[in-house]
């Protein structure tokens, strides 16, 4: 069963959008978080590796919007490779939690930011 939000930044899903360009792709990364389906623009980054997942969840800590709940729990679901959690974990305030599932993020994620790239003309991956 997946887990709901009950209240803003409670569950926060963290993925990427291909953005195809002449040189390839770049990957534009959001947060989404459950309750409210606000997106946390993170910016693109021109890879998928373990240095641009640790810089993205930085992005996201340090975003504004998602300060603003203060203290409050939350749990990042993430969709990168579980050898990243020491280093994730680091990261995160005592009241953050850490969970790796790629299938919550393309449930509960995915279609958010497909409907938002149809706009754009793009496609999540």
């Amino acid at each position: 069963m997946t887990p709901k939000a009950t209240y803003a930044r409670e569950i926060v899903y963290l993925t990427a959008a291909a953005i195809p360009h002449s040189g390839g792709e770049s990957y534009f990364f959001v947060g989404v978080d459950d309750f409210s389906k606000f997106f946390f623009t993170l910016g693109l980054e021109d890879s998928l590796d373990d240095n641009t997942f640790i810089r993205v969840v930085k992005k996201l800590l340090d975003h504004k919007e998602f300060k603003a709940a203060g203290n409050t729990p939350f749990t990042l679901v993430v969709p990168f490779d579980q050898s990243l959690e020491g280093q994730i974990t680091k990261l995160l305030p005592s009241y953050g939690r850490l969970v790796f599932d790629q299938g919550l993020v393309t449930e509960n994620a995915t279609p958010l930011v497909n409907q938002a790239m149809r706009k754009r003309g793009q496609k999540h991956p």
